[in-house]
């Protein structure tokens, strides 16, 4: 069992680790986890080639708690069509677990499509359904979805 931390930023937590965990719940390692900017929320199933993919999240009420820095996964891969003029973010990200860490991978973010620019979505369940893509679900903010995402 691999433990992530929710906020892994820079300005919180620019040291971040993902505890791992026997089958018994015993502690048996950490291992470095990149600095990720806002959330993680929830994360997939590993695949047999070590990758697995995370729900990306910010809600804009929290900016001031999470202080994020900057975020190099914008810089890097650009900002989601409906992500341009809002402050909330929604998106999946895909990580690798090696043995000297689990890393950020180079595949593109998905971006989940905003429903505003003023409201955000709290995705808390993420599981991956072969390559057709990804079923979602918010806890209940701002009230229960069952969403799915395409896989790109």
């Amino acid at each position: 069992v691999y433990a992530i931390h929710e906020i892994n930023g820079e300005n919180i937590s620019p040291a971040s680790t993902s505890s791992i965990f026997s089958s018994n719940l015993i502690l048996q390692e950490s291992l470095p986890f990149p600095t990720i900017e806002y959330r993680i929320t929830d994360a997939t199933e590993v695949e047999p080639d070590s990758t697995f993919w995370a729900i990306n999240y910010l809600w804009p009420g929290e900016i001031n708690l999470i202080r994020p820095s900057n975020d190099s996964i914008f810089v890097k891969s650009g900002v989601g069509i409906t992500h341009k003029n809002s402050l909330s973010v929604e998106r999946l990200i895909q990580f690798k677990i090696t043995s000297t860490g689990i890393k950020l991978m180079d595949s593109s973010p998905i971006y989940i499509q905003l429903e505003s620019s003023k409201s955000s979505r709290n995705w808390e369940g993420l599981v991956k359904l072969d390559e057709i893509g990804f079923l979602i679900v918010t806890d209940k903010f701002p009230r229960t979805i069952l969403g799915f995402v395409n896989y790109p």
